[in-house]
């Protein structure tokens, strides 16, 4: 093996050896290390492992060499055997032109093998097991570098460092912001814990003072109920023959009494009619005096409504005395719109224009137009065929032309004017900057906006569309026309032309055919045209009662912002609360003088006129009391609106309950109740039941529609299984049921539980729910009943009293 020249350093990492032998006939343990040898002189050596066979060592050899070397070898040594000496285990030899190319690593692994002279001639002593892995590395010496030299290397070290110390800054700072954000959040989640118990235990207090109270409830309606059983128990003998006396006394004093009252309303109704026909006749009679000589009509009369079918052009107006829409003038119509003080600009079929003003004459305006667009702050706008836009001067003479060019135009106010181009696509017009700008949408014929800034549209293939401050929300339904007068006020004409009325989520139909092209609506009612081009007129409906009511919340009033503000029958106006809502707070209409009414408007929020507006309630439900104290719930707010039926009962009270907590403040804009019902479906039905009645309290009682009156059960108490009936000569189709139990004080004598069921086919019964003293339960939709059954499901300990019956 030829010498190699070395200079530099040799690395040795041992690792570890394996599979040992023990040598020597006296050895019993091996303590173990390894020593690196050039030329047979020990260079470097490792730690000692103590008595293991496959040691594992952790120190890095380092050899300094300057020389010509032949051999390199690992020998390991039991540095303890019996005999004193170390003791060669076994060694590897390695070839130096492999393990010296520098700065190259090596991995080794290699067998052990005996040293030659450490042979004994005993096959069993000789022989050699075992293995031992370590890395090789040479290291040649470097080239002394010149100042230049390492003055660059000094620069880059130092520049390095500082990366390095600001890379050690940067990370400290990211450790100590995650520190403190862990500790902000832990802080947090402290406090919430320390909420959460001091909640939990003021929930406990309040269930154990409400058990408390309910157990002396419970004890004192017991004592009072056994009471009152007593005394009844002793009266029963006594009076049972005066019952019967004063029943059939009244009833016949009550036949008496309707009798009488029958022929009373016959009479009043035969005045009230020739009284009505007389006025109407004068009316025609002066009409067709105030013609103007350019027109030449003729009035007829008829039971009904006053009609002026007209050859002319256009007739003096004659008002109605329907709800239904009734024939107002003849002649050509083609378009209308409700302006200030509800007068009415109409344009005809030659686009002729012309001005009723409310309890007055007509009058041609100069110009002509095929859309007009009046609203009720005053502003008065036009388009005509060639798509110009209009202005009205105050004096009813002078149009100033817009900017723009748009088919159909609209205005709820100055500061709402929405149009339409030739196009289909919207567009809104700013006032103040005297410019349209194009909105998201197209495909649409006509346009309608409001005074609060709600805006619909009808497409050309007949759908309706509403803005929702962004884009458009398609609305169910096929209509061909549609007059906004606000968010509550929204009209529209269906293809075969029935005048229908928005009522939050769903279109209800109004009186008067299906004969309607267009229409407007103004603060005295609608207006609309059939295909001949007369005009229709419909008063508005009854408005929210405001005389003897009682408004309250408890979330307080911001400002002048109090809860009047919210039946005061104006949408501009509106309540605020002091603080956000939380589940169980109320806004309460009390009625002091109980009315009946037909639909009731909930819409929360401030109007989109207020900056901001914001306000809706997300959660909540609108619930009614027939005696102001217990609530019958009519169903939730959708999108913060809600609009429904009432039932034919005179009300004490409505509300809105807040279900679960509110993100900030809440506003109401109105809270109303609209109209007079027809009679109850109820009414007229066939009712039975198997529980007997107190004095005069009849089961006919409960479904009289007079919540004063009521069915009381009287000398027993009802069992499980006792039930009231009602059957219908005629199948009923209606939305819900509504039970209302207990006596009238509110405090007793309640149906604890009890279940509704209805038959379809007069014979097979369907349980629909259970309840637990009120129950307001849906019907199937377009499913008519042909009855209904009450049952009771638990014996009572106390008699029952059955209020009212309703279906709605």
């Amino acid at each position: 093996m030829s010498d190699i020249k070395l200079k530099g350093y040799l690395y040795f990492a041992i690792e570890g050896v394996k599979g040992l032998p023990v040598l020597g006939s006296d050895a019993d343990r091996v303590d173990s290390y390894v020593s690196v040898f050039l030329d047979d002189m020990e260079e470097a050596a490792t730690e000692t492992v103590y008595d293991e066979e496959n040691p594992m060592f952790s120190k890095q050899l380092r050899i300094k060499v300057n020389g010509y070397y032949s051999t390199c070898s690992l020998q390991v040594l039991n540095a303890q055997p019996k005999q004193g000496q170390p003791e060669n285990l076994g060694q590897v030899v390695l070839n130096l032109a492999d393990i010296t190319s520098d700065g190259e690593e090596k991995q080794h692994d290699e067998q052990l093998t005996l040293r030659p002279e450490a042979a004994t001639g005993d096959p069993n002593i000789d022989k050699v097991s075992g293995s031992v892995k370590f890395v090789t590395k040479y290291k040649a010496y470097k080239k002394r570098a010149t100042k230049a030299e390492r003055d660059a290397a000094l620069v880059k070290a130092k520049a390095e460092a500082e990366v390095e110390r600001q890379k050690k800054l940067e990370q400290e700072r990211i450790e100590l912001e995650a520190r403190l954000e862990a500790e902000r959040k832990a802080q947090e989640k402290a406090e919430a814990d320390r909420l959460a118990a001091a909640k939990a235990l003021k929930e406990q207090a309040a269930r154990e003072e409400a058990e408390r109270q309910a157990a002396a409830a419970a004890l004192a309606a017991k004592a009072e109920r056994e009471r009152r059983e007593a005394e009844a128990k002793a009266e029963l003998e006594r009076r049972a023959f005066e019952d019967a006396q004063r029943a059939e006394q009244l009833r016949l004093a009550q036949e008496a009494e309707r009798a009488a009252n029958e022929a009373r309303q016959r009479m009043l109704l035969e005045e009230q009619k020739k009284s009505t026909d007389a006025a109407a006749k004068q009316v025609a009679v002066r009409a067709l005096a105030e013609l103007d000589e350019g027109f030449d009509s003729e009035i007829a009369v008829d039971d009904n409504h006053i009609l002026a079918p007209a050859r002319g052009q256009l007739t003096t107006r004659i008002v109605s005395r329907q709800t239904a829409p009734s024939i107002m003038l003849t002649g050509n119509v083609s378009n209308v719109s409700g302006g200030k003080d509800g007068n009415l600009y109409v344009a005809n079929k030659a686009d002729r224009i012309y001005f009723l003003k409310h309890n007055g004459g007509w009058t041609q305006i100069p110009g002509a137009a095929i859309c007009l667009a009046a609203a009720p702050d005053g502003t008065v706008l036009c388009a005509n065929r060639y798509q110009r836009i209009y202005s009205l001067g105050p004096d009813h003479m002078v149009w100033t032309q817009m900017k723009g060019s748009m088919a159909w135009i609209t205005a709820g106010s100055k500061k709402h004017i929405w149009g339409v181009d030739i196009e289909g696509h919207p567009h809104q017009y700013d006032a103040d900057k005297d410019e349209w700008t194009k909105k998201p949408g197209h495909n649409f014929q006509r346009i309608a906006a409001g005074n609060d800034g709600e805006v619909w549209a009808v497409s050309k293939d007949q759908r309706a569309y509403r803005w929702n401050g962004q884009g458009w929300t398609i609305v169910p339904g096929s209509i061909k026309d549609i007059a906004v007068q606000n968010a509550s006020g929204v009209w529209a004409v269906s293809t075969v032309g029935g005048i229908y009325q928005w009522h939050g989520n769903h279109w209800r139909q109004l009186p008067g055919g299906d004969k309607f092209h267009g229409i407007t609506v103004t603060q005295h009612g609608a207006w609309s045209f059939d295909e001949r081009g007369n005009v229709y007129h419909a008063p508005p409906p009854a408005q929210p009662a405001l005389s003897d009511t009682k408004c309250e919340s408890t979330l307080g009033s911001n400002g002048s912002f109090t809860p009047d503000k919210a039946v005061d029958g104006s949408l501009e106006s509106f309540y605020w609360s002091q603080r956000a809502a939380r589940g169980g707070d109320t806004f309460t209409v009390s009625l002091l003088t109980p009315i009946v009414r037909k639909t009731i408007n909930v819409k929360t929020g401030k109007p989109k006129s207020v900056a901001g507006a914001k306000g809706v309630v997300e959660a909540g439900r609108v619930e009614i009391s027939l005696d102001g104290i217990t609530w019958i719930s009519l169903g939730a707010l959708v999108n913060g609106e809600f609009s429904g039926e009432l039932p034919a009962l005179p009300i004490r009270g409505a509300r809105l309950f807040f279900t679960r907590p509110s993100a900030g403040v809440v506003a109401i804009q109105q809270f109303a109740l609209f109209g007079i019902p027809a009679r109850p479906a109820t009414a007229g039905c066939k009712v039975r039941t198997n529980l007997k009645h107190h004095g005069d309290y009849a089961i006919e009682k409960a479904v009289d529609s007079d919540i004063g009156s009521f069915y009381w059960s009287g000398y027993s108490y009802p069992q499980k299984g006792d039930f009231v009936e009602l059957t219908f000569e005629e199948p009923v189709q209606k939305q819900k049921i509504i039970v209302v139990t207990g006596h009238p004080d509110g405090r007793r004598d309640f149906v604890e539980e009890g279940s509704i069921h209805v038959t379809y086919d007069g014979s097979t019964w369907e349980k629909l729910q259970t309840f637990k003293r009120q129950a307001v339960v849906p019907l199937v939709a377009n499913k008519p009943i042909r009855g209904l059954k009450l049952v009771n499901e638990q014996t009572a300990k106390c008699w029952v009293a059955i209020r009212e019956i309703l279906l709605a």
